[in-house]
């Protein structure tokens, strides 16, 4: 075990707690195993509880599940496909700060603060497939 938890470490604790959020799944959801893990794992709980700083590995498999019971997502599975973005509750966010002229990086840590861990690729790529947008035509910085 180790003494200090750390973004590193952070796997050893991830398994126990996703088999009790999971099985809390499959009895509310009534929905099979493959189906509630891959719903769990696609989801923004889950890639706040694989972050160290927010310290949600610190909760029970029952608590993590209120928490995700709480963002509205139970009895909806997430998928990825073109028509279903995680960014989607967050696009009217997303289209303010790229207007104000901030960086898709900067974006993608305004999310992480918001429990919404994605990188800036997948924010150019939502931008592109939702909008229509040229991602890149709000940058201040211009290329020669």
């Amino acid at each position: 075990m180790p003494q200090k938890v750390t973004q590193e470490n952070i796997h050893l604790f991830i398994p126990a707690k996703v088999g009790k959020i999971v099985s809390h799944m499959e009895r509310d959801m009534k929905i099979d195993l493959k189906e509630a893990l891959l719903a769990f794992y696609r989801s923004p709980v889950y890639r706040m509880l694989e972050t160290e700083s927010t310290k949600l590995w610190y909760d029970s498999g029952e608590q993590i599940y209120e928490e995700y019971q709480s963002n509205g997502l139970v009895g909806k599975i997430l998928r990825s496909s073109p028509k279903h973005s995680m960014l989607e509750p967050y696009a009217a966010k997303i289209l303010a700060w790229r207007h104000q002229g901030m960086a898709i990086r900067a974006i993608a840590m305004k999310l992480a603060l918001l429990g919404c861990i994605t990188t800036a690729q997948n924010i150019w790529f939502f931008l592109k497939q939702h909008y229509g947008q040229n991602p890149c035509k709000h940058n201040k910085r211009t290329v020669s």
